[in-house]
């Protein structure tokens, strides 16, 4: 039996992973879930997001039938309580047996979601780079991250405002969030082989060529897709658990990089607070080293499907 493909996108709140989900799940073999890993681990009969199809998680047909093993809830409640990789090894270490078969129910949750969604590669969205971690100890899981940064001022200005199930956060408290995912995944790219670094200003600027550079690192190749352009996509509904509200939109999509408002007092104090990481992720002077992967607008596919529909764009997403 050969390994389950998961492809994790890793990064912070807010920076676009919702999209890039949806893009990657409407791909021939490719089944986007959202925060898989997360929800496994906070499974309840009260779990309040719908699922992307828009109906309730527990009334979803495509989630009835896939069980979540009681180890891995519980398992995952002390993950969620430990919140430092370190002291999630210590824990390991010291309880093996219990580890080993919470290891194996994850490997099988991944199994039971590609056979019923008849799918090659899972595309998991839960942002954490400590999940991915967790995920990156599963031996029938072949894991490949992608992580999406995106610009913490925008970010900060995104999380200032509340989005349906989403809450709201103070400037300083998303900052602090931020820097702690950023970190982490820094963190993540010493202990995982297959990664890409993608800014989220770079995806929305040629999302059809970044969405294939994706699938080619995954091992697969399209000359082109029907449903992505270079600025317009076909989004339709996929069992996504968790994520933005915007999963819940559906039709013809103009993909643009929005402007989030943000008063230049809290810009300032984030851009003090995250300065080294500015700077290396390109925001400010000349980071972004070559060895992090970019895209570029050259040469998207472009396609005849949703070419010309500049007239009729359901909606604008970005963030």
């Amino acid at each position: 039996m050969g390994k389950t493909k998961v492809l994790y996108i890793a990064g912070s709140n807010r920076c676009g992973s919702t999209l890039l989900a949806r893009l990657l799940g409407s791909l021939p073999g490719f089944c986007a879930i959202g925060e898989g890993l997360v929800h496994s681990f906070r499974a309840s009969a009260d779990f309040h997001v719908p699922c992307g199809c828009g109906l309730n998680v527990q009334s979803c047909s495509f989630w009835r039938g896939i069980s979540i093993p009681v180890e891995v809830e519980r398992f995952g409640q002390l993950w969620l309580r430990l919140r430092r990789a370190p002291l999630m090894q210590s824990y390991c270490r010291r309880h093996p047996e219990e580890t080993r078969e919470m290891i194996d129910s994850l490997g099988n949750f991944y199994e039971m979601i590609a056979q019923r969604a008849g799918a090659e590669v899972i595309v998991d969205s839960s942002k954490s780079p400590l999940h991915a971690r967790l995920l990156s100890w599963v031996p029938t899981v072949d894991l490949y991250i992608v992580y999406l940064v995106r610009d913490p001022r925008s970010v900060v200005g995104s999380c200032r405002q509340p989005k349906d199930w989403l809450p709201g956060a103070s400037p300083l408290r998303a900052t602090a969030r931020w820097l702690g995912l950023t970190l982490g995944s820094e963190y993540l790219r010493t202990s995982v082989a297959k990664w890409r670094t993608l800014r989220y200003e770079d995806f929305v600027k040629a999302p059809g060529c970044a969405t294939l550079e994706i699938a080619a690192d995954v091992g697969y190749s399209f000359a082109a897709t029907p449903l992505i352009a270079e600025s317009m996509a076909e989004l339709g509904p996929h069992h996504m658990l968790g994520s933005n509200p915007d999963k819940l939109k559906c039709g013809p999509t103009r993909i643009v990089k929005k402007s989030t408002g943000l008063p230049w007092q809290s810009r300032a104090l984030v851009s003090v607070l995250t300065a080294p990481l500015l700077w290396r992720y390109g925001y400010w002077g000349k980071g972004w080293p070559d060895r992090f992967q970019t895209v570029t607008s050259e040469d998207v596919p472009q396609s005849p499907e949703i070419a010309g529909r500049d007239a009729k764009v359901d909606f604008e997403i970005g963030a």
